[in-house]
């Protein structure tokens, strides 16, 4: 019995829709295919540990360092400024 409600599905906090978001970005690189993956289910995970277990597993299987998606540079100025200038106007 999972004590997470992570994957139920319409339940719970990552859905097929999710998913399905990830995978009409068009990262760039894997680091950037990693932060949109984290963006947007590490970012609905409401405890810490599923946060986390979201970040290694997306580190793991893309293979890509941990301080890619680490909070103090995802949310740092310079990412801020750099993925606001990179949407199209």
């Amino acid at each position: 019995r999972q004590s997470s409600r992570m994957f139920l599905g319409a339940e719970g906090f990552v859905t097929a829709r999710d998913l399905f978001r990830w995978g009409e970005r068009s990262p760039r690189s894997r680091e950037e295919l990693a932060f949109h993956g984290f963006c947007l289910l590490g970012e609905r995970a409401r405890l810490a540990e599923e946060r986390e277990l979201i970040r290694r597993t997306i580190c793991e299987i893309l293979k890509v360092d941990a301080s890619e998606l680490d909070d103090e540079r995802i949310y740092s100025i310079d990412m801020v400024t750099e993925k606001l200038s990179s949407i199209p106007t």
